[in-house]
């Protein structure tokens, strides 16, 4: 395991891209709520984010989106060629859709709203739980790619939930454990497991699916999960393509329940801001 994933997070190590110092100390404060013994450092240019990502590898990166020499698209890029394993979190003012969907086509592990820093700590455990997740999927796919056998065998006696699916999103085989969860619920091979997904959010799930499709890299996001008996579950899922060439085979899913965690999650958003 990376010696970054054995690291505490109130250890963990933090480097923040904003050219505001108020905006930086404000980052930094909401940041220190929940991880205290975090060492930050700022960078406000370019040239200082380039210089201190080529000494020193942090645990993860915020960055805001327009600084008067380089924009979240230019430091993604910068972080992918000195630090590709660090996650980085876009921190902005505001953000359109539009941009927001490229930031993540281009490998943000997501974005923050500064008007809504309630979400940092969130948004910072979920791409360092991500970020664990990544290199397990990584260290799945190698299995699976030795044989289609050991692809059944670590599918059947997985802990997390996990799925093989088509491009079209179709089901392949499922693990022991999804078909535990699930319960009377059958998933016929063939069947669209994204029917399963919550209506507000099935069609942001299904954009993530396209930009996988066009990429060809992994894909994160939490969705809703609607059960036939009415009830509803958060699932944390990572989607991972198996590539024959330019051409996407399969794609391994990893998910998990993280219901009580985003419950948790809104609760305590709910007493910051009624504290604020």
């Amino acid at each position: 395991m990376n010696d970054t994933l054995r690291t505490p997070l109130r250890r963990m190590s933090v480097l923040i891209l904003e050219d505001t110092p108020t905006d930086a100390q404000l980052v930094e404060r909401e940041l220190r709520r929940a991880f205290p013994g975090a060492e930050v450092r700022t960078a406000a240019s370019r040239d200082a984010f380039t210089a201190l990502l080529s000494s020193w590898q942090p645990d993860i990166i915020l960055s805001d989106y327009l600084l008067p020499d380089i924009d979240g698209m230019a430091a993604l890029e910068i972080a992918r060629h000195l630090a590709p394993d660090v996650p980085v979190i876009i921190v902005t003012g505001s953000i359109n859709e539009e941009t927001a969907v490229d930031c993540i086509k281009a490998g943000a592990a997501d974005y923050v709203i500064k008007e809504h820093l309630a979400r940092l700590n969130p948004a910072v455990r979920g791409a360092l739980e991500r970020r664990r997740m990544r290199e397990e999927r990584e260290r799945i796919r190698r299995e699976l790619r030795q044989s289609e056998e050991m692809c059944k065998l670590v599918i059947e006696n997985a802990a997390d939930f996990i799925s093989v699916l088509t491009p079209e999103g179709g089901v392949s085989c499922t693990s022991a454990s999804f078909r535990d969860l699930l319960g009377k619920v059958e998933l016929a091979k063939g069947q669209d497991l994204f029917s399963m997904v919550h209506e507000d959010d099935r069609p942001r799930v299904r954009m993530m699916l396209r930009a996988l499709l066009e990429t060809r890299s992994g894909m994160r996001t939490e969705y809703r999960v609607r059960f036939r008996d009415g009830s509803i579950r958060v699932f944390d899922s990572a989607a991972t393509p198996i590539c024959e060439g330019d051409q996407v085979r399969n794609i391994i899913v990893i998910s998990r329940d993280v219901t009580e965690r985003s419950r948790e999650e809104r609760e305590r958003m709910l007493v910051l801001e009624k504290t604020r």
